[in-house]
Formats: structure tokens, C-alpha cells, sequence
């Protein structure tokens, strides 16, 4: 395993194309002992970022719930406005949680719309459910769900499916 581990580190290494900025870029994972509620959490994470945004040298810090060449356990069934899915057909899809400024802070670019920013702040909670939540997709997801349509404003919805490791 840590052979394997270590073959794939150094291709990760020569790959030209990572599909993001690998220079002048720390990744860190944070792991908490303790349990902490929704809006403590938020407020850590939000006193982190602006407090690394301070450090000599940072130009920009973003956050994810997950690293991006980590291997995810967990997929969303998609469920998009406008499309109908064949009989058996797999609408699992990868989702990440990011902070404001994520895609600047990896070196994203992005084809249409914009990254996340204030205007999309929601309180910690359940306060209210049926609020829509902004998302930002890649091209694959906009050709199979909107085909050749624009997918900015569409609307589609995801829950949470065991991961069927194809």
C-alpha cells in the first residue's frame, strides 16, 4: 500500500494538467477531537480563513470539505430540473463543500457564472430548508443535465446515495 501510495504521489507530481493551481498552494487537513454545532464550526472556520489571509505571503485562503484528490465515499443522486433519467441510469455525482474565494484560491477557472462570495452566505442550521443554495458545476454535469442550454439559474436538487465504487 504505501508503495502504491508513493508511485501515485510522484505521478501526481509530473502530472502537467491537475485540473488546478499546484504552485505557491498548502493544503492542511483539520481533524477536531471535539464535536463542535453548526454555527461554531462556521465561526471557526471563517476566524481561520481571515486570520491565514493575514499571514505574510497569503494572498488568498479557500476552504473545502473535502481535498480535491482524495478518494470521496459518498455521491449525490442528482435530480435536475428539465431532465428526465433513464430506467436504471446512475445519477451519482461528486459534491464539495467550498468556502468564498475556493476557485481563486486553487487557480480554478471557471467557464460561466461566478465563484461563491458574500451575497451567498447562509446562517448555520435548519432556519430555513427551503432556501435555494447556490452550486458551481463542471462542464460534464452541465452537458448531461442542460445539454447545449445555459446552465446558469437552472435549479436541481441532490440526496445523499452509498457510493457503488465502479
Amino acid at each position: 500500500g504505501a508503495a502504491l501510495f508513493i508511485r501515485t504521489l510522484g505521478k501526481l507530481r509530473t502530472t502537467e494538467n491537475a485540473g488546478f493551481n499546484r504552485e505557491n498552494v498548502v493544503v492542511f487537513n483539520l481533524d477536531f477531537t471535539q464535536q463542535f454545532d453548526d454555527k461554531r464550526r462556521t465561526t471557526l472556520y471563517k476566524e481561520l480563513l481571515a486570520r491565514l489571509e493575514t499571514l505574510p505571503g497569503v494572498r488568498v485562503a479557500g476552504m473545502s470539505a473535502d481535498f480535491l484528490l482524495r478518494p470521496l465515499y459518498s455521491r449525490d443522486g442528482i435530480v435536475a430540473e428539465g431532465y428526465t433519467a433513464r430506467p436504471g441510469e446512475d445519477l451519482g455525482c461528486h459534491v464539495h463543500r467550498v468556502s468564498e474565494r475556493y476557485f481563486e484560491t486553487m487557480g480554478f477557472s471557471l467557464v460561466g457564472g461566478r465563484g461563491f462570495g458574500p451575497q451567498d452566505r447562509r446562517p448555520a442550521g435548519p432556519a430555513n430548508p427551503s432556501a435555494l443554495e447556490p452550486a458551481v458545476i463542471n462542464q460534464a454535469m452541465a452537458r448531461r443535465y442542460f445539454g447545449d442550454a445555459n446552465p446558469i439559474g437552472r435549479r436541481f436538487s441532490y440526496h445523499s446515495q452509498p457510493d457503488k465504487f465502479r
